[in-house]
């Protein structure tokens, strides 16, 4: 028997996913920009959630002085079905021209 097609479907919100741009200061001096692994955050409008997720991909820098986050509403439904919705642009923390300019 084939799989039904659903003529409706019902979508919550599920969290909030972060994408973006780290700005960097890496071992022996400079700043840099690298892109981060996606996180998850409860709310879009806590700068300290997204502060604390901030990242350099693993790659291993001296500090993470700031970003800039892509949020985006993550919606779901019980069969596993997602979407997502570009909500807003966020500066976090110390984020140079340089990096202001990568991100864009």
């Amino acid at each position: 028997m084939a799989n039904e097609i659903k003529t409706k479907i019902t979508l919550k919100l599920s969290h909030f996913e972060v994408r973006g741009v780290a700005d960097v200061s890496p071992w022996g001096g400079g700043r840099g920009s690298i892109e981060m692994v996606p996180f998850k955050v409860a709310s879009s409008t806590d700068k300290e959630l997204l502060k604390a997720g901030l990242n350099d991909s693993g790659f291993g820098v001296e500090s993470i002085n700031g970003g800039v986050c892509d949020v985006y509403a993550v919606y779901s439904d019980d069969d596993g079905t997602t979407a997502k919705k570009f909500v807003e642009t966020v500066i976090v923390g110390n984020v140079c021209e340089e990096v202001l300019d990568t991100a864009r």
